[in-house]
């Protein structure tokens, strides 16, 4: 819920760090994205959680949706010196790394930790670092190079709504009208955002 304030961050921080400017199609294709994403996720969160509890938690959130910001206005800058590519597998190591240091002691400390490791935990291991960590990140570089940080960040408001058609096809979840409306604003705002004025 509060990575949906991506866009909107990158949109300001461009506008300082990149010099880019706030069009109008930019602001109303936000605009309309954020309301898809709310009709998909935030509405159906408020009505289920106190918003009292897990402060803190919801302020490191925040502050990884400013970093996950800046690390994607800051790739198009360094974009000039060095390849997508390149970015992607530093961004993988050092991500590699810092699970390791902060995986390991869980795995040494907590003995129930180490009967998980079954085949199907293995491959869903392997499927999330692969596919959802390295692929993604690197179609993301991709993304801000030969379009901008704003564009590639609008995906963050396409996934709620693919993650849910995928859930009902795999998993039998039900699609609710704010489902498919939150969806279609969701593509539509990512559209105005892209478009040329």
């Amino acid at each position: 819920m509060i990575y949906t304030v991506v866009p909107i961050i990158v949109v300001i921080f461009s506008s300082f760090v990149l010099k880019e400017k706030i069009t109008l199609n930019r602001i109303i294709g936000i605009g309309i994205g954020f309301a898809g994403i709310s009709l998909i996720i935030i509405i159906p969160l408020l009505e289920k959680i106190d918003l009292k509890t897990g402060f803190l938690g919801n302020l490191l959130i925040l502050f990884a949706a400013f970093s996950f910001s800046l690390y994607t206005i800051y790739s198009k800058k360094i974009q000039k010196d060095f390849s997508p590519l390149q970015i992607s597998i530093v961004f993988f190591a050092t991500t590699t790394i810092i699970g390791l240091v902060f995986g390991l002691p869980e795995i040494i400390f907590y003995e129930k930790t180490l009967p998980v490791f079954t085949n199907a935990s293995i491959f869903s291991l392997f499927y999330v670092s692969v596919l959802g960590t390295g692929v993604y990140y690197l179609l993301n570089q991709y993304a801000i190079k030969y379009g901008n940080p704003l564009i590639a960040s609008m995906t963050l408001y396409l996934q709620p709504a693919t993650t849910l058609v995928w859930a009902n096809l795999i998993l039998g979840e039900q699609i609710t009208w704010q489902i498919i409306l939150g969806g279609i604003l969701a593509l539509i705002g990512a559209g105005l955002v892209s478009s040329k004025e």
